[in-house]
């Protein structure tokens, strides 16, 4: 039996979806841009996904590492058939994944995770605008590893004696279990430093909830790079009554402090979140199972492999 392959990967987990007689997901560790080839990381993993799987109809992958150019794009779709011989391979962004999961109509979805994206549909769900999503190097605002490593900054200046929070370093040392003069060293030589950077945003998070000053004006910096995100997104989009904003990601959990403050800064605008608890994930899955990407067409990279 033919089955279908949805993909989402993300910088800190990797989940294979295998759409058979039912659907069976498995997960693996993130890929961070910068420490390895990302079509090798692929390969590796999801050969051990689909153990006993042979055909293939159709692979979905929507990942937040996307190949650098175009050569590298069509490398990646040859060694990835080459490794699983699918009938049809459609390469996209998480962003893409997430908006199809989330917003039926126009609006916009911004997906927070370790790092941003966020894809726009207006027009009455004729024209598409993708926004952010630059990596975690020089862009990927308001993120989790954004987040984190200003966190971690303002400790190291309480450190030295250049303002900073004190709270923030006592937090780092306990989270990275090392003492203050350690900290900038063992960070660096960390295993998969980006992740655990993105993971030291929850750090920030609780700080914030305790007052700390400079957790709280890194989240609300935070929160007004969401905004400039959904108030760009309705603009260029032409979005009018009913254009939607919804949250994807684990960087802004509901109910807490960065929410909150994402909420506040959008309300002041007169805009509001459309709620959701679908995942990027499940917007992979209808990927796979769609007759053809409709409005999206120009963000997914469609091959159809001849039969050998």
């Amino acid at each position: 039996m033919a089955i279908a392959v949805a993909v989402d990967g993300g910088g800190s987990t990797l989940r294979v979806a295998i759409l058979g007689a039912d659907v069976s997901i498995k997960e693996f560790p993130g890929f961070t841009p910068g420490q390895g080839s990302f079509t090798e990381y692929l390969i590796n993993y999801l050969g051990e996904a689909l153990q006993g799987h042979t055909a293939i109809s159709r692979m979905v992958v929507a990942s937040a590492a996307q190949p650098a150019n175009q050569a590298e794009r069509i490398q990646m779709q040859s060694a990835l058939h080459s490794a699983f011989g699918m009938q049809e391979l459609w390469l996209t962004s998480d962003a893409v994944s997430a908006h199809q999961a989330t917003i039926k109509g126009d609006g916009v979805v911004i997906a927070a995770g370790t790092g941003v994206a966020a894809l726009a549909v207006g027009n009455k769900r004729s024209t598409v605008h993708a926004l952010s999503g630059d990596g975690y190097l020089i862009g990927d605002e308001g993120g989790a590893f954004w987040i984190g490593q200003r966190g971690l900054n303002s400790a190291l200046r309480s450190k030295d004696g250049r303002g900073g929070s004190e709270l923030l370093l006592k937090r780092a040392c306990e989270f990275f279990n090392t003492s203050p003069e350690y900290l900038a060293d063992l960070v660096h030589q960390l295993p998969r430093p980006v992740y655990s950077i993105a993971t030291f945003a929850s750090i920030v998070a609780q700080a914030a909830e305790s007052n700390d000053a400079d957790a709280i004006a890194i989240l609300t910096q935070g929160a007004n790079e969401i905004l400039l995100i959904a108030t760009t997104a309705q603009k260029l989009c032409n979005g009018v009554d009913g254009f939607e904003i919804a949250l994807s990601g684990g960087a802004i959990p509901p109910g807490r402090i960065f929410h909150q403050l994402v909420q506040a800064a959008l309300q002041n605008k007169g805009m509001y979140l459309a709620q959701s608890c679908s995942s990027p994930l499940q917007g992979a899955i209808e990927l796979a199972q769609l007759e053809n990407p409709g409005v999206f067409a120009s963000e997914i990279h469609q091959v159809t492999f001849k039969a050998s």
